[in-house]
């Protein structure tokens, strides 16, 4: 791999840390990060990510800094992450996060490295938005006419809503049948449309949270949907089904507000812990593990092992996110100790 330099301090900033770090007469991303902080809620809180994520190595934010042609201005720099997620992360055959040299200190198990930090058999739960999947089946459904019938069919988003809601009211049989397809068409997709880096929670924790419906699936994982009436299934698997499983990132979540780093110190098997967008009465008694993969072949028994769970959740998740993401910094302090002034 090419070797590149880390970007410069730049002069007359003060010393604001950037990936946790703090240079010398400031960081170049610090101009561009003050307007975001100075902007809506969303730029706000995923610029408060970009200065304290420390699981952001020198040389991933190297990377990061000469793929994206070393963003100054803020427009440029939301740019830049949108690109490196979609370059380096989702849609790379080699993704950044299994890299031992740009990613080592995230690498749960496998990587370049090939370790083993967590037992493999430990087993892992994902959610999944069958409503975020309309570009993969559509590649799949071109690739493979008889796999779902005419694209027209759902060809816009909403005529995916609709199909959605035909393919998923009918009978346990045909919904299981319907379901099926979904995980082979997005294993026909594969590389030519990724729909997602894969993020997962460890089952022991996710799995008593399930049977609270599936607007709980999704807040308790930190999953916000925009919309009522979407649909959702879960699937269970063990860790070694995914080859690499890595403590994610700022810049594997992307330009995400719901997002929050890990806090200093800890080992990276723990995880990270997302940011639970339910009421508090609906909390569980400990923060979720989670974790990230890439892309798998899915199989019909992942969904089997979990329960068969295909639910529509019938109200939107939205939330205070300044409120969320301050409960969320509390209930880490409670659980690891002060965290001074990180992410404050």
């Amino acid at each position: 791999m090419e070797s590149v330099a880390a970007p410069a301090p730049a002069a007359g900033s003060g010393s604001r840390p950037v990936f946790d770090r703090r240079l010398p007469g400031g960081h170049p991303y610090d101009p561009a990060l003050d307007q975001h902080a100075a902007s809506d809620t969303d730029c706000a809180c995923v610029a408060q990510n970009i200065r304290y994520d420390h699981r952001v190595s020198p040389e991933r934010e190297a990377m990061f800094d000469a793929s994206s042609r070393r963003p100054r201005s803020a427009r440029e720099l939301r740019r830049g992450f949108e690109d490196y997620l979609r370059d380096n992360v989702r849609e790379a055959s080699d993704p950044d996060f299994s890299s031992h040299l740009l990613n080592g200190q995230n690498v749960v198990v496998g990587g370049t490295a090939n370790l083993k930090r967590l037992d493999p058999r430990i087993e892992l739960g994902r959610i999944i938005r069958l409503n975020a999947l309309l570009h993969p089946l559509m590649v799949a459904a071109e690739k493979n006419p008889g796999l779902f019938g005419k694209t027209d069919a759902f060809n816009s988003p909403p005529r995916f809503r609709e199909f959605l809601e035909t393919k998923c009211t009918g009978s346990a049989a045909d919904s299981a049948d319907f379901v099926r397809r979904v995980l082979d068409g997005l294993n026909l997709a594969g590389a030519r449309a990724p729909y997602h880096t894969n993020w997962v929670a460890r089952w022991d924790q996710l799995e008593p949270t399930l049977s609270s419906g599936a607007e709980r699936w999704a807040t308790c994982v930190g999953l916000r949907l925009p919309d009522p009436g979407e649909w959702l299934i879960v699937l269970r698997y063990s860790i070694e089904d995914v080859g690499t499983l890595v403590r994610p990132t700022v810049l594997d979540a992307g330009w995400h507000s719901c997002h929050f780093p890990s806090p200093r110190r800890l080992a990276p098997e723990i995880g990270g812990h997302p940011v639970d967008l339910g009421p508090r009465t609906h909390w569980s008694s400990d923060l979720l593990a989670e974790y990230l993969h890439a892309q798998i072949e899915y199989r019909f028994e992942y969904w089997e092992a979990a329960g068969r769970r295909l639910q529509k959740a019938n109200s939107s998740t939205s939330c205070s996110l300044i409120n969320c993401r301050s409960d969320h910094r509390d209930r880490l302090q409670s659980k690891y100790g002060p965290l001074e002034d990180w992410m404050s």
